[in-house]
């Protein structure tokens, strides 16, 4: 059951156009709303409303009952002060409470042809967790990659999009919060721009503290036809694996990075969109690490043909420095100067990521280092040993082959294609020889004592040097270089 009561100060002085005070009660289960104040028949007020809600009883009344767990959405309050105009609206001093959220602010509304909210909200600590679906344990980057073929068939929706462009009311607001949290993403402080017209809604991140960094950047819709999409980021000193685990599920990439990218595109389907985004950017990333791969020794272990093996080692390639920069056309990343520093290793990269198929072809040449200049290097390395390695395949699960004159190996990250790679390469008896002549003797202990020296002979020689101190680094390089068709 419901209940209205309704109190008017000074009835004559309304009938005579004059203010009179107001009060307005309102009862229902779940649900109290209080305003009391000035009115005048001319069309304004100025009223002070308190409205108290058990919006989980409310809802249970209305017979929408709410599909969260006990203890959310028990409570809310909102409080404001209402001056009203005959063309505008003012809501000043506003609270809004639900359960541990609060939100604060003034918003004014000009009435008009195309009305106009503008103002100021400061949205807190915005813990939208407790009001989101629970992650099942099929949920996350696990199931993602499970699920990756499927969704590699599935490809970008082809469905209309159906936005609601251009808005019914023109836009000119600031956020502010201390901080957001959802199942995959968690900020600091960040200041928002809402804008919007008869033709463009756009929001700009001002400001955004983020995994110990900071960003900026813009995202745009504008209503024609097709659609046009517009975006552009720029981030420092961002922890790179949490917001790549959260926004895409990537978890194979860690660092401290900086992004910048511009894009845009046109169409009426989150495909064409995809097929048509265009742009430029940049990526640097800082004291990171691949995951999943030892690079250097994955190298090494063909290169030994396996006496040293890569499965004994942390499967991870750290680096000091990596990066480079991209041009997007047609949906298509293209890189052609990526380069990594690591303190004994080098690669250098060129290739392209197809976003309409969600497939990767790209091709890293490792060099092994002379220099342990890491991210300072003021050059290239002089001794460079290495085997092109070729990533290919759905960017969600791609196959990293080497590229052994020419003919590619089985996907290396799977031990045993490694291993066989590795066999291959030892049943030839030219491989053998050549090792045999480099280093001498019983192949299994030289080899296994030139490894152990390895670190000194790739800090100390010069790949140029032919004297005797030279004389390991030039008897590596040469049988290496004949050994894999160099």
């Amino acid at each position: 059951q419901a209940t209205l009561e309704g109190r008017i100060g000074d009835l004559a002085a309304l009938l005579d156009g004059e203010p009179s005070s107001v009060n307005l009660e309102l009862a229902a289960p779940g649900l109290g709303l209080v305003a009391g104040g000035q009115a005048s028949p001319a069309g304004t007020a100025v009223l002070a409303v308190t409205v108290d809600m058990a919006p989980r009883t409310l809802l249970d009344w209305l017979g929408q009952p709410v599909a969260l767990p006990e203890g959310r959405l028990e409570s809310a309050t909102f409080t404001v002060d209402l001056e009203s105009a005959p063309d505008s609206l003012g809501l000043h001093a506003l609270s809004l409470a639900v359960d541990e959220l609060l939100v604060q602010g003034d918003l004014d509304l000009a009435f008009g042809e195309r009305p106009r909210l503008a103002g100021r909200l400061d949205l807190g600590d915005l813990d939208l967790r407790p009001y989101l679906p629970a992650e099942t344990p099929t949920d996350g980057a696990a199931a993602a990659a499970a699920d990756a073929p499927a969704a590699e068939a599935d490809g970008w929706s082809t469905e209309p999009l159906d936005l609601p462009l251009p808005l019914p009311l023109d836009l000119d607001l600031e956020l502010v919060m201390n901080s957001l949290r959802e199942a995959r993403l968690e900020t600091g402080p960040g200041r928002f721009l809402a804008q919007a017209d008869a033709e463009r809604a756009s929001l700009e991140i001002a400001e955004l503290a983020l995994y110990g960094g900071g960003a900026t950047g813009t995202a745009a819709l504008t209503s024609d036809d097709p659609l046009k999409v517009e975006a552009s980021l720029d981030a420092t000193g961002v922890e790179l694996l949490p917001v790549l685990q959260g926004a895409a599920d990537i978890d194979y990439l860690e660092g401290t990075g900086n992004v910048r990218f511009t894009i845009e595109g046109l169409g009426d389907s989150v495909a064409t969109l995809v097929e048509s985004l265009a742009g430029d950017g940049e990526v640097l990333v800082r004291d990171g690490a691949i995951l999943g791969i030892n690079i250097a020794a994955t190298i090494r272990q063909v290169m030994t043909l396996g006496v040293e093996s890569a499965a004994t080692q942390p499967q991870r390639t750290d680096f000091a420095e990596a990066g480079g920069t991209f041009t997007i056309e047609r949906g298509i990343v293209r890189n052609d100067d990526f380069n990594l520093r690591a303190p004994v290793l080098r690669i250098e990269g060129a290739g392209e990521v197809a976003l309409p198929p969600r497939t990767l072809d790209y091709r890293l040449t490792p060099h092994v280092a002379s220099t342990l200049q890491g991210q300072d290097a003021g050059g290239e390395p002089d001794l460079r040993l290495g085997v092109p390695l070729v990533i290919e395949g759905a960017w969600a699960s791609p196959a990293v082959r080497l590229d052994l004159g020419g003919a590619l190996s089985g996907d290396i990250t799977d031990p045993s294609e490694l291993a066989e790679t590795v066999a291959r390469l030892a049943a030839d008896p030219a491989n053998l020889e050549a090792l045999k002549e480099m280093f001498g003797g019983d192949l299994p202990g030289s080899l296994g004592d030139a490894l152990e020296q390895l670190p000194g002979v790739l800090g100390g020689s010069s790949g140029n040097d032919d004297s005797e101190a030279g004389a390991p680094a030039k008897r590596l390089r040469d049988a290496l270089g004949g050994l894999l068709g160099r």
